[in-house]
This record gives C-alpha cells, sequence and structure tokens, in this order.
C-alpha cells in the first residue's frame, strides 16, 4: 500500500511538472503570436510607406508568408491546449485519487 501510495505521489508530481511546462509553453505561444501580430502591423506600415510600383505583388507576397507562419502558430497553440487541457484533467484524477 505504501509503495502504491509513492507511486501515486511521484505520478502526481510528474503530472504537476507537465502542466507547469505546458502552461509556460503556451504564455510562449501567445507571446509569439503578438510579436507576430506586432510583425503584420510593422509590414503593413512599411508597405504603406513604399512606392506602389508593384504594391499588389508585394502585398500578396507578405501576406502569404505571415498567414503561413500563422496558421503554424495557431496550430501549435490548438496543440498545447489540448495537451494542456489533458494534463489538467490527469492531473484532477491524481488529486482525487490521493484525496487533494
Amino acid at each position: 500500500m505504501s509503495q502504491k501510495l509513492a507511486t501515486q505521489t511521484t505520478e502526481l508530481t510528474v503530472h504537476e511538472q507537465q502542466v507547469e511546462s505546458l502552461t509556460a509553453e503556451l504564455h510562449g505561444a501567445h507571446e509569439a503570436a503578438m510579436s507576430h501580430s506586432a510583425e503584420v502591423l510593422h509590414l503593413q506600415f512599411k508597405l504603406g510607406t513604399h512606392a506602389a510600383i508593384s504594391q499588389h505583388e508585394a502585398d500578396e507576397a507578405s501576406w502569404s508568408v505571415l498567414r503561413a507562419k500563422l496558421t503554424c502558430q495557431a496550430e501549435h497553440m490548438h496543440q498545447l491546449k489540448v495537451a494542456h487541457s489533458c494534463a489538467m484533467a490527469e492531473l484532477s484524477i491524481q488529486r482525487m485519487a490521493h484525496g487533494h
């Protein structure tokens, strides 16, 4: 019984560490998304100040790159949220099993 409790305590600690790690990674992803938004605004400003020789082509190229980056970032954030939710659920199960 004591060994089972020790194993469960270790598992609970591991899950808590996973939740902390995923939470930190999720915050990092949010910061990266904010940085990308700032980059979009900066590029919009730069595009607005340049001559309109090939403005449409420049817009399309910039937006294509940004769309790809933002799509990748959104997919990664979704994966982090799913992993975080799973870890939180597992942590709740472990806490309930330990009577916390």
